[in-house]
């Protein structure tokens, strides 16, 4: 074989021995930066567990809280029913006591007239006890003397 031929064969493979070597070492470079990246991906599937479980533990916080404050909801409305159910009922007294308030109304004036009356009734017989008496003082001294 012609020397010319080697040179270049031997170049050939010179060149395709140092891209098999420069490959692996930029391989191995990728795998040890990889490796670094598998740990930081490592850190952040840590780190993103670690926030997930704290989200689930604020949502159930949260979660409880607003079944308390359900709760709560629920026995105040239980409370505004029932006061609306006693101020029914203070409607409902509020009128019987207008309505006797009315009857003691009309009672006091049936009263009154009762005691108008009386006093006529006295009056008047006042008035013939006085023409009785002056009648009677007429009858004495003019039968008597």
């Amino acid at each position: 074989m012609d020397e010319g031929k080697i040179k270049g064969i031997a170049t050939i493979v010179c060149i395709c021995f140092c891209a098999m070597v420069g490959s692996v070492a930029v391989g191995f470079w990728l795998g040890r930066h990889s490796s670094r990246g598998s740990d930081r991906d490592t850190e952040r599937a840590e780190l993103y567990e670690a926030r997930n479980e704290s989200a689930i533990e604020t949502v159930g916080r949260l979660e409880s809280g607003l079944n308390a404050v359900e709760e709560q909801m629920q026995g105040l409305g239980r409370e505004i029913e029932s006061g609306i159910t006693d101020v029914g009922e203070l409607g409902s007294v509020s009128d019987r006591i207008a309505g006797a308030s009315s009857d003691i109304a009309d009672h006091a004036c049936r009263i009154e007239e009762g005691i108008q009356r009386i006093e006529r009734i006295l009056y008047e017989a006042e008035k013939k006890s006085f023409l009785l008496e002056d009648n009677s003082d007429c009858v004495g001294s003019g039968g008597g003397g």
